[in-house]
């Protein structure tokens, strides 16, 4: 059976970037708030998307007045209300909210650009890899960024209902890490897609994506850390008061020499 093909790019179509900042913030409070070098999570994620010149309009949506508050004057700030703003809210239901206040204010765009405003760290120019790729893929529906997993995963158990260790996934019969297939998790940094998708009626997640995805690996653990708990402050921390040495100097370090074991 086909698969349904996303629209092809054309230079007559706009592009929004959004930055969805809720208030609600369980196990970091006021998470998207937090300051790295005196700009607050919201302003770096928003100033990501001012930075490229590939968006038409940059958006803020918010439930709070305070998060909204940062957001940098060049952005269309957009006030949420509470019910899209739950726990339990879909992402979905901040884009249509979104778009049904742009398009009140005669905006009507084709591509989202969707940044995660708890993604702190983001390498240079990502943003405009993301958009590129999907403009450059005739067939694609959306492109994202993705972290490599450690294909050991296929071989996690879970504990059923008795207390006992069961394998996670059935039919797995490589033994050796080299034959398993490398994972990829989608982790929010940068996520492109065009806007006709979300008139797609599907419960399954990242529905609002279509069927043809495409990726952009990201090079470094850290460009994909996403701050969710405490201890994720504490890598984040780690990671910006650590010098960081050369491939060189790491090697020299652990090089014990030549053996014939």
């Amino acid at each position: 059976m086909l698969m349904p093909v996303g629209p092809i790019y054309s230079h007559s179509m706009k592009i929004a970037g959004i930055v969805p900042a809720r208030s609600g913030s369980k196990g970091i409070k006021n998470k998207n708030l937090i300051k790295i070098e005196g700009k607050t999570l919201v302003t770096r994620a928003a100033e990501e998307c001012l930075r490229t010149g590939q968006l038409d309009y940059v958006v803020v949506s918010s439930d709070s007045d305070n998060i909204l508050a940062v957001a940098p004057e060049e952005t269309i700030r957009i006030k949420r209300p509470i019910q899209y703003a739950l726990d339990t809210s879909p992402i979905e239901e901040t884009f249509h909210h979104a778009l049904t206040v742009l398009q009140n204010k005669g905006i009507h765009p084709d591509m989202l650009v969707w940044l995660q405003p708890n993604i702190p760290i983001r390498q240079e120019g990502i943003v405009d890899r993301v958009i590129g790729q999907l403009k450059n893929s005739s067939r694609a529906s959306a492109a994202v960024t993705c972290m490599a997993m450690d294909p050991r995963v296929f071989w996690s158990k879970s504990i059923d209902s008795d207390g006992f260790i069961t394998p996670m996934f059935s039919n797995i019969e490589n033994y050796r890490r080299q034959e398993l297939v490398s994972p990829v998790l989608i982790d929010g940094s940068v996520v492109a897609f065009y806007v006709t998708n979300l008139d797609q009626k599907s419960d399954s997640v990242h529905s609002y994506l279509g069927d043809r995805v495409v990726p952009v690996c990201q090079k470094e653990a850290i460009y994909s850390l996403e701050l969710d708990e405490e201890r994720d402050l504490n890598v984040l921390h780690q990671y910006l008061t650590t010098k960081e040495s050369r491939p060189e100097e790491v090697r020299k370090y652990f090089f014990v020499g030549d053996f014939n074991c």
